[in-house]
């Protein structure tokens, strides 16, 4: 995945093959969980180093690094 897919991809309104995750401290737990989802469906990308914040459902998004 390209920075502009990347950057395309969190300026999206909603995408069900696709998601971020903090991972400051390692793994996150909650990531198997999105990859038994995806692997339940036609696959997905996760995203490691980025925290989602939700206001008024609009997502904001930050680098968080791993």
């Amino acid at each position: 995945m390209t920075k502009e897919e990347l950057l395309a991809r969190l300026n999206d309104i909603e995408w069900d093959d696709f998601e971020v995750k903090e991972a400051s401290g390692g793994i996150p737990k909650s990531m198997w969980e999105t990859v038994g989802a995806f692997s339940n469906t036609a696959g997905g990308w996760i995203i490691l180093g980025v925290r989602e914040t939700k206001a008024k459902g609009v997502s904001t998004y930050e680098i968080t690094g791993v």
